[in-house]
């Protein structure tokens, strides 16, 4: 910071931020406080009309002194004095719009956004967020845009995706970083992060008990310290050159930002501001370069605005990551009439899917793209320029919207969608979908299989979606609120008796009435009724199928219901399997973390026996579970038996699917990882995902390897040497084996690290090294040639440790690194490549 101010200082003249005025909407300011008395306009009190707008909470004074501290330091002898502001020039007006808790609302926050816009402010600083979006606060940004106000706001520390109003398209969102370069802990992420700044251990002003009072200064951490110094940088950008629009400004402080290493644009934005680079740019840089193929896509952000340059002929490549199924709308603004915009959406093997235009002047309508939950890949040439010779220069407008569920047209009760047929009773098996449109409902009709009490409960995964569940129950309507964001529970629950054959309507609102890209989730569970209640109906402890002989049919695809009366009772059911096919088995409401057997026996002829598996699974902490069973075609006779279970309802299904893993359907290495899992070699996760493309573990990557290897596994754990893999770790046996098989070793602090991520370099010496152990047909040599490493990758040296490895590798064709010519040593290895080169290595036959 004291080279950009040193810049300000022999170029203008003048003190950094000298002429320009900075709002904090916040809790208010410390008038008192002399680091900030000197800086502080009248301001106005939105809480409290007719007051000043003193701080009453701390909040707003701790964000000032980031801004306009006028305390000094010395460069030379590293001492300060006092909190020294970004810009100790400029004049803040202090706007009371949060009470003395720090609480507000979108409405109040609006209102002191357009009094600042009104007072002549450059630079409006939001150290606050809220989760629902606001047509008010969306006007007052516009009116902002429009009078050339830069407005900056914190991310939020929630650990989730970014809210508002870092999330409207022209605020630049900020994040924060700890003192080593990486987002803390808990900074918000997502397409609402423009920027990151520190946020650890800020040294600023704080709310004293009186003028008096000697505790002026403390020391916070949060994004509300990273955005005031974004604010700060950004009116030392205005100083610089007071004719910069708020675009400008805003493309200024994006495209001089230092890139984080190691991290996504998703999370850091377009890095970590830079207030040199920025104070130092005499134009407005080149946003995004160097995206001229798809390989090197630019990110862009959902529902932010980015000016864009084209030249005619050219194309330029963009990426875009949805956090849902869904559309994006693009528009624009600033295109001339007459020149028109080729938008290719492509898929990642480079397949155009869909091709629009984007036209300029008044021929200009917007353009809508359907999107999976993936990247999504645009490729946009300038066609007709309204000058053969002249750039395109405009603003992109995308605009993200979340699909529409199945249930949309179940607005009303009348056309209440009939959950019974399409669900399980699950609470964790629930029902997903959307109300992505303004004053949207959506009704569901629940008929009870059998009486009992049944619990209703829905939850959204935003914040931003506030539910309002509905039951209605004859001609009574119970509306349920009681929870929300505002004091962090996403969740509504009720619990009604009902009989058999008695329907339930069930509704579901957004608390705004305004449409929001969040899914809500939909789930039930039916307990047995009280034995001494008389609810009516049939319960089901006189019909279970406690013997063989008593076992009923249970079709693929259907919900079967029954009963446990105690611990470890069986129950049988028949299953007719026609091919050979994956089977999926799911039950829900058991007791969590109870252990359940799945036994099938295949009959043949006169009901013979052929065939025996049998499963024990942990049962999940919601009460649910899933296995999945590669079965040959035949009759099975399957035992479900469950510990710690007592009078409990639970369902069971088995359905056929077509992959035993739900994220691998599309995914190039399909073929190994289901040739791993017939194997018995692999299960993935409790929710039926693999992960493919998620970084693997050390203890990962040895599980895989040692099941593959069909290596004995060590008996003596217990004598484990590494003090971070304790006996009852769940990878411990296999750990032990690859220890002693020489397949890896650990760190010098006696440390094994077995949920650190595996880079590539490791993974090849980890691969080697086994080799070694259990050659296949070509392996034929103990070393490979490191030297030809050269022609092969362009960043390895055949000095690199792992050279050696990586040499044994290639050479037998199991590896052939990234179309680039590079092999990338220090990117992570995934969970795919590793069940590929596996494979490889030791083909499943």
């Amino acid at each position: 910071m004291p080279e950009a101010h040193d810049v300000i200082r022999k170029k203008l003249g003048a003190r950094p931020g000298e002429g320009l005025i900075v709002a904090v909407v916040d809790t208010g300011v410390d008038f008192d406080h002399p680091d900030l008395k000197d800086r502080l306009l009248p301001g106005l009190n939105l809480i409290t009309p007719g007051k000043p707008p003193q701080d009453d909470h701390g909040h707003g004074t701790m964000v000032a002194g980031v801004i306009v501290g006028q305390g000094t330091y010395d460069q030379t002898t590293g001492k300060s004095q006092g909190v020294a502001g970004i810009a100790p020039g400029a004049k803040m007006i202090p706007i009371k719009a949060l009470d003395s808790l720090g609480r507000g609302d979108s409405r109040t926050v609006a209102e002191g956004i357009m009094a600042a816009v009104s007072q002549g402010a450059d630079v409006i600083v939001l150290s606050l967020t809220d989760p629902v979006y606001s047509t008010q606060m969306v006007e007052a940004l516009k009116e902002a845009e429009a009078k050339g106000v830069v407005v900056i706001a914190a991310a939020g520390n929630d650990a989730s995706r970014t809210h508002y109003p870092a999330a409207y398209p022209t605020v630049v969102g900020v994040g924060a970083l700890d003192k080593n370069d990486r987002p803390t802990y808990y900074t918000n992420y997502g397409d609402g992060v423009d920027l990151v700044a520190y946020g650890e251990g800020i040294y600023t002003t704080a709310l004293r008990n009186g003028p008096s009072s000697d505790k002026s200064y403390a020391t916070e951490s949060g994004t509300s310290l990273a955005a005031p110094q974004v604010a700060g940088i950004a009116l030392l950008v205005k100083q610089m050159d007071p004719t910069r629009s708020a675009l400008d400004i805003r493309d200024i402080l994006r495209a001089t930002a230092e890139p984080v290493p190691g991290s996504s644009r998703g999370v850091t934005g377009f890095g970590r501001i830079d207030a040199l680079k920025a104070v130092m740019s005499s134009s407005v840089p080149p946003l995004l370069k160097g995206n001229t193929t798809q390989s090197k896509s630019a990110f862009l952000a959902l529902d932010k605005d980015v000016r864009l340059s084209l030249s005619p002929g050219e194309a330029r490549w963009y990426a875009f990551d949805p956090p849902y199924a869904g559309t994006i709308t693009f528009s624009q603004a600033g295109l001339k009439s007459g020149t028109e915009i080729r938008m290719e959406q492509v898929d990642d093997r480079g397949k155009v899917l869909n091709t629009q235009y984007l036209k300029g002047g008044s021929d200009g309508k917007n353009i809508t793209f359907a999107v999976s939950k993936a990247k999504a890949y645009f490729r946009l040439t300038l066609v007709t320029p309204a000058q053969s010779s002249s750039q395109a220069l405009f603003i992109l407008k995308p605009r993200f919207t979340i699909y529409t569920s199945p249930y949309a047209a179940s607005s009303t009760p009348d056309k209440a969608y009939p959950i019974e047929e399409t669900m399980p009773l699950s609470l964790a098996q629930p029902l997903v979908g959307t109300l992505p449109h303004d004053r949207e409902k959506a009704w569901f009709r629940y008929t009870a299989p059998v009486s009992g009490r049944l619990t209703i409960y829905a939850e959204s995964d935003d914040p931003s979606l506030d539910l309002v569940l509905y039951v209605q129950k004859g001609k009574d309507l119970k509306r349920i609120d009681e929870n929300g964001p505002t004091i962090g529970l996403l969740y509504e629950e009720t619990v009604i008796d009902v009989r058999q054959g008695e329907t339930i309507l069930i509704g579901l609102e957004n608390f705004t009435q305004v449409g929001v890209n969040a899914e809500y989730r939909l789930g039930l569970r039916l307990d047995p009724p009280d034995p001494e209640a008389k609810t009516g109906g049939s319960a089901l402890s006189d019909e279970r199928p406690l013997r063989p002989e008593q076992a009923p049919f249970l079709q693929l695809g259907t919900v079967w219901y029954s009963y446990f009366e105690r611990p470890d009772e069986r129950l049988y059911v028949w299953l007719d399997v026609p091919k050979d096919v994956y089977i999926e088995f799911a039950w829900s409401e058991l007791r969590p973390n109870a252990t359940l057997t799945l036994k099938l026996q295949k009959k043949g002829a006169e009901q013979k026996q052929i065939g025996n598996i049998e499963r024990r699974i942990i049962v999940g902490d919601r009460g649910n579970g899933r296995t999945v069973l590669s079965l040959t075609s035949g009759m099975y006779s399957v035992l479900i038996s469950v510990s710690e279970v007592e009078r409990q309802f639970f369902t069971f299904t088995a359905r056929q699917i077509d992959s035993p893993f739900t994220d691998i359907r599309t995914h190039w290495a399909r073929p190994s990882i289901e040739a791993m899992f017939q194997a018995g070699l692999i299960s993935g996760y409790p929710d039926g995902r693999f992960r493919p493309d998620q970084p693997v573990t050390r203890a990962e990557l040895i599980v895989m390897l040692t099941g593959r290897l069909n290596a004995p596994l060590s008996e003596r754990p217990s004598e484990f040497i590494f003090k971070d893999v304790p006996v009852n770790h769940w990878a411990a046996a296999q750990l032990q084996t690859a220890y002693e098989l020489d397949l890896m070793r650990g760190y010098p602090d006696r440390t094994l690290r077995p949920d650190a991520f595996v880079t590539r370099s490791e993974l090849v010496n980890i691969l080697a090294r086994a080799l070694k152990q259990t050659p296949d047909s070509g392996f034929t040599k103990q070393n490979g040639d490191p030297s030809a490493l050269a022609s092969l990758f362009s960043d390895v040296s055949k000095e690199a440790w792992y050279a050696n490895d990586l040499s044994i590798i290639a050479s037998l064709h199991y590896l052939s690194g990234y179309p680039d010519g590079t092999f990338r040593p220090q990117g992570m290895a995934t969970r795919a490549e590793v069940m590929t080169l596996i494979n490889k290595i030791w083909p499943v036959r």
